[in-house]
């Protein structure tokens, strides 16, 4: 068929030496031009590596056609498949990332070609990251947290390692969790705590957040920075007391620890008081050394009568070094209803509950005080565990008689090793009673 495309055609057939007899056709028929338009990808598509998409085109009068891809912008093609003109090939894209891609279609002789009118994108299955504040401004011993956000592009599905580096010296950051699993849900997010030793020098830090997964044995990883600000404190020293709950019985007294904890630079001698109208009535309070110097402790001890009325009292005891330095502490008293003792060997002053209380002061170093209330003898343990899990020390264990209790951790293994910075757990084993608290080491 010659190249005159018309719907208007007509044969005609007759005698070849005097043109009679004839005959022609009894109605039109078409000619039609051969042609070939790729439909799709056309251009500003994005594509995912491993993915299946439809390569789209329309054609007429064409029996097989073959399928190219570029990734230049059409300067060079890479040969996919030659296959039926059918109109659709499923295509599972290549790992060949690219912003500048286009797809050919010829048919087999290449007398006929299409190519994609705009460059559309391959890309690998990826992960965004981004923190809920660019600057985070933590005083030294003190800390402060930042919100990590990762968010799956492309149908990423992997768990990805956070870590954080330029931390200053002394500093820790932890993550919690410490993964990501973008496996079930297309967002998700983990807490970093930096802890700022109370010996760093105020200045500013680039912390670099950084989230890592290995795909295929290629590392994929996305970073992003914060500011870290170590502010000059606003305190110059922190007033602690030891235990923070204590019980008394009517007309009898109990002590508490009272402690000076400055910050940088802060040496000047604190006085020590408890709030007159924070006590029981008719409630003493006496220290046994005032002033104090930064790091002393004076024993607080606090005498009741016998006409004291029973009920839980919050003290608030108060350290003043000058009239804009000074801090607040609190501490329970619970004044118990004094009565009868017949049995001899009954101890008023006993407990009436277990407890355990958070360790003091919290965050510490070099070291801390743990309490405990214990209601009856029983054997007791006391054990250290380091955030995996890992027991690496125990306090103690044995038998001890009821009592109000505290012992003190030095922030040292087994082999008497100093430990890391970073969180811990202490858990105290008092007969049926067990509970575990959270406190940090700071270095």
């Amino acid at each position: 068929v010659p190249n005159t495309p018309s719907a208007n055609c007509l044969v005609k057939i007759c005698d070849a030496e005097d043109s009679t007899p004839c005959d022609q056709s009894d109605a039109a028929f078409t000619i039609t031009e051969k042609s070939l338009a790729l439909v799709s990808p056309n251009g500003e598509e994005i594509w995912v590596v491993d993915s299946i998409y439809d390569i789209i085109w329309n054609s007429t009068c064409i029996e097989s056609v073959k399928i190219e891809y570029s990734t230049d912008g059409g300067s060079s093609f890479t040969m996919i498949d030659t296959t039926e003109a059918k109109g659709n090939y499923p295509w599972q894209v290549p790992d060949t990332p690219s912003d500048s891609c286009r797809v050919r279609i010829c048919d087999i002789n290449e007398a006929l070609c299409d190519t994609s009118d705009g460059d559309f994108t391959i890309v690998r299955p990826d992960f965004s990251i981004e923190v809920d504040s660019e600057t985070l401004t933590v005083a030294p011993g003190d800390s402060g947290e930042c919100l990590v956000i990762l968010t799956s592009l492309y149908g990423f599905s992997q768990m990805c390692t956070l870590s954080v580096d330029g931390l200053p010296g002394g500093a820790t950051g932890t993550f919690d969790p410490p993964n990501i699993d973008l496996d079930l849900v297309e967002i998700d997010t983990s807490i970093l705590t930096v802890i700022v030793a109370d010996t760093t020098t105020p200045n500013v830090f680039t912390l670099t957040i950084t989230a890592t997964e290995m795909d295929n044995g290629k590392e994929i990883f996305h970073s992003k920075e914060v500011t870290l600000i170590v502010a000059q404190p606003t305190w110059a020293f922190k007033v602690k007391a030891l235990p923070d709950v204590q019980i008394v019985v009517q007309g009898n007294l109990t002590t508490y620890d009272v402690t000076i904890e400055p910050n940088v630079g802060f040496t000047a001698p604190c006085t020590l008081f408890v709030v007159e109208d924070s006590l029981p009535n008719g409630a003493t309070a006496d220290f046994d050394s005032n002033p104090i110097p930064p790091h002393d402790t004076s024993t607080l001890t606090i005498t009741t009568l016998v006409t004291t009325p029973p009920d839980t009292y919050d003290l608030a005891i108060i350290g003043v070094a000058n009239p804009k330095q000074k801090d607040t502490t609190y501490v329970k008293l619970i004044v118990e209803e004094l009565t009868d003792v017949d049995e001899e060997g009954d101890q008023p002053n006993v407990p009436d509950k277990f407890a355990l209380f958070q360790n003091q002061p919290n965050p510490f170093n070099p070291e801390t005080k743990i309490s405990y209330h214990l209601p009856e003898g029983c054997e007791v343990k006391l054990t250290i565990y380091n955030i995996l899990g890992r027991r690496v020390r125990t306090l103690f264990e044995g038998y001890q008689s009821a009592g109000m209790k505290t012992l003190v951790w030095d922030g040292r293994d087994y082999q008497g090793e100093q430990l890391g910075s970073g969180i811990y757990f202490y858990r105290l084993q008092a007969g049926e009673f067990n509970q575990t608290r959270k406190m940090t080491l700071i270095k």
